[in-house]
């Protein structure tokens, strides 16, 4: 497994993950993107094997650059952005307090559900976490200031294009 966290803009992901595929010739349909997803709820998951850009642009660079949208995706929910805030501005601002806890109690389920689809059980990983639909809940406005072998080894890279864990704090942690 190769973790990639771009050190690219995020709305350039797709050279970081186009550069890494190519060097070790990783097939896209070996390729999982973790990324924030305003239109869900705090904390909630979704997965999804494929699908469009939804407006993101890191994601939106990286189906440009590789050529396909044929690749695991895992959002998590950060909330909608309030009505003053502009979106460049939401999704690179803190999180409150309340919202912080959510999110560091849903990455426990980030780590068990990507730890579900490297043991190749997608569909599992999906029943378990994908939730019903829910409207996007408004976030909390941030404060004002700042192991089980597998018989057929397959590289697989996965693809961090989140503020998530920087936003979070040291003592946040994805473990797979």
């Amino acid at each position: 497994v190769i973790l990639l966290k771009p050190s690219t803009y995020m709305n350039l992901s797709g050279k970081s993950v186009v550069a890494i595929t190519s060097f070790y010739k990783i097939p896209i349909s070996n390729v999982i993107v973790l990324f924030d997803d305003i239109s869900l709820a705090v904390g909630k998951l979704r997965m999804r094997r494929k699908g469009s850009h939804g407006g993101h642009n890191g994601i939106k660079s990286i189906e440009q650059h590789i050529g396909s949208s044929d690749f695991l995706r895992v959002k998590i929910g950060v909330g909608k952005k309030p009505e003053h805030y502009d979106l460049a501005n939401w999704v690179l601002s803190g999180f409150s307090k309340q919202d912080n806890e959510i999110l560091e109690k849903s990455l426990a389920d980030v780590n068990d559900a990507v730890r579900l689809i490297l043991d190749g059980e997608i569909e599992k990983a999906m029943n378990l976490y994908n939730k019903k639909k829910e409207k996007p809940q408004k976030a909390q406005q941030p404060p004002k200031e700042k192991e089980t072998p597998k018989k057929k080894k397959k590289t697989l890279l996965i693809v961090i294009i989140i503020l998530l864990l920087a936003a979070l704090g040291a003592g946040a942690a994805l473990m797979f």
